[in-house]
């Protein structure tokens, strides 16, 4: 017998889409608040040693982000 709607699996819904919907607050301040996002390209690029401190920022942000998915 199939069961329809989200029964089986809504609490992981509920849960990833919480998620987002704190992914997605945090964009908002950031647009609200004028921040920058990482440019890692054009820090590579730059002369001033920059490119490690925006590479290693970039990489804390991409585990955050893994640990939450």
């Amino acid at each position: 017998m199939a069961i329809r709607g989200y029964t089986m699996d809504r609490q992981d819904y509920l849960t990833r889409l919480r998620k987002i919907e704190g992914q997605v607050r945090g964009l908002q301040r950031m647009i609200e608040d004028d921040a920058y996002c990482i440019d890692v390209m054009d820090a590579a690029d730059s002369p001033d040693g920059d490119a490690e401190v925006k590479l290693a920022e970039a990489t804390r942000a991409i585990e955050r982000l893994v640990r939450l998915s």
